[in-house]
């Protein structure tokens, strides 16, 4: 192993998969004859066919969530998951941290604005209760997204509302103030 990637055996072929350094450390703990299931992404480029690995499909599905965004390629979209859990880098998205995403070798911060503008509208499996404390939070966004504002400046006004504001009406009311400000 190196530190950018595995050698992955699949009975007498091997193959270069890069993974996070994460990855790595877990797998060094592994025993060298247990299983392990693996998902790969295959990028084909005119020059060379390259593997990137991962432990769960969640990290395989938000990788390709990741490299979706124009200017973030497959090396880029690694050393953003290498970052964080992806559950972290979700609400790095959802609270519009751009200094998050600045500090990935290869993003800059032209590139994080747009990169976390991309993507916020894109990561609406999110467990907002995590974030809000009810559970009519995604009803709340779509309401005001269905006003003209944009999933993240939404979802970032309903998040200053006060704790103690259940009823759903009075969380848009609170957070339109807030939003016209």
């Amino acid at each position: 192993m190196s530190e950018k990637f595995i050698i992955l055996n699949t009975g007498s072929v091997g193959y270069k998969v890069f993974v996070t350094p994460k990855t790595i450390q877990l797998l060094k703990k592994k025993k060298y004859s247990e299983k392990i299931e693996f998902f790969t992404h295959l990028q084909i480029r005119d020059d060379a066919h390259e593997l990137y690995g991962f432990l769960t499909y969640e990290e395989l599905e938000f990788f390709g969530l990741v490299t979706s965004v124009q200017g973030v390629g497959p090396k880029v979209g690694l050393h953003i998951m290498s970052e964080a859990s992806v559950l972290e880098i979700k609400k790095a998205l959802v609270r519009s941290d751009v200094e998050f995403f600045d500090k990935v070798p290869g993003i800059g911060r032209k590139k994080a604005k747009k990169f976390v503008i991309e993507l916020q509208d894109k990561i609406d499996i999110l467990p907002e209760k995590e974030f809000s404390g009810g559970s009519n939070f995604d009803d709340a966004v779509a309401a005001l997204m269905h006003l003209g504002y944009k999933s993240g400046e939404a979802r970032e006004a309903l998040r200053q509302v006060p704790a103690d504001v259940s009823d759903m009406g009075k969380k848009i009311r609170y957070a339109l103030k807030l939003l016209s400000k």
